[in-house]
């Protein structure tokens, strides 16, 4: 892209613009999604038809829209336009964000998250990010939208409960729809347009290498081990939250006060680990290290 080619030295204005304001698309997403974690549990004992299973199917049902519908998004954005894939994405979204604020019952909320997945919209973010950036300066905008996530992981769990106490589960799910409505304002109003989109084999999926990529053997530990990571936090957000209320005696309210120190000590702990592992070449004895250390936590 040669509009950008006068910045060689660090990433052009253009380029800045398209990261941060990419970061906040995915970052009110996502926010909207960890919002509900640390209050469903709490929510879904007065819902008709709860029972545990469904109480863990309407929390974690989103990743498993999200990821059936991922790569189709994706290699649309490839011939729709990133734009409308991912306006189109958080429309869907708003809609499941209304549908499960309505709801009075458990299949009409699993209803509601499962439209929430359905706006797959991360492949067309991340092959948006690429188009508008260029290939030096990539890593860093993947890299700012890696951290949107982190940060809005980490405000959901102190707004969750807070909301919570204020408008209650469904007004929360409201807020969701309202927030996917201005992401796609930053979409239309602040995301620059791309000169050209074309598939970017680091950004998003190409269809002829699938054979190969599912026949890696070391790949495919890897992608297990990160759908048992993200199958015990969903897990996890089934109980906790009735623990700490329950057995604990925190108020529902108060809850944040439990997850955020907890997620600072997690940063503090894990930076150098981070460090160990890159710098010194470590990487495998941190790895086991760190499952060693869940395997404790979930034990205690």
């Amino acid at each position: 892209m040669q509009r950008l080619d006068h910045s060689e030295g660090g990433m052009s204005r253009e380029e800045l613009r398209a990261a941060l304001s990419l970061s906040s698309v995915y970052a009110l997403r996502m926010l909207g999604l960890f919002m509900i974690l640390p209050v469903f549990a709490l929510y879904a004992v007065d819902l008709e038809g709860v029972t545990p299973a469904l109480t863990g199917l309407a929390i974690g049902i989103y990743g498993l829209t999200q990821a059936l519908l991922q790569i189709p998004a994706g290699l649309l954005s490839d011939r729709s336009g990133r734009k409308p894939v991912i306006i189109g994405g958080l429309l869907v979204f708003a809609l499941g964000s209304v549908v499960a604020a309505m709801a009075d019952s458990m299949a009409v909320v699993i209803l509601g998250r499962a439209l929430q997945g359905a706006g797959a919209i991360a492949a067309a973010i991340m092959a948006l990010a690429a188009d508008l950036t260029r290939e030096q300066h990539r890593i860093k905008a993947m890299a700012l939208i890696g951290m949107s996530i982190g940060l809005s992981f980490a405000a959901a769990m102190v707004l969750g409960p807070v909301l919570n106490d204020w408008v209650g589960v469904p007004g929360i799910f409201a807020i969701t729809g309202v927030l996917a409505l201005g992401g796609i304002l930053v979409v239309v109003f602040v995301v620059p347009r791309p000169v050209v989109s074309r598939p970017h084999r680091v950004a998003e999926a190409i269809p002829d290498q699938f054979g190969r990529v599912l026949r890696q053997v070391q790949l495919l530990r890897l992608d297990f081990g990160i759908l048992m990571l993200h199958a015990i936090l969903t897990a996890s957000f089934v109980v906790l939250p009735l623990v700490l209320r329950d057995e604990a005696g925190i108020d529902a309210s108060q809850h944040w006060m439990v997850y955020l120190p907890v997620l600072v000590c997690s940063v503090l702990a894990m930076l150098p680990l981070i460090i160990q592992a890159e710098r010194k070449g470590h990487i495998k004895p941190v790895f086991l290290l760190a499952i060693a250390l869940l395997i404790a936590a979930q034990l205690g």
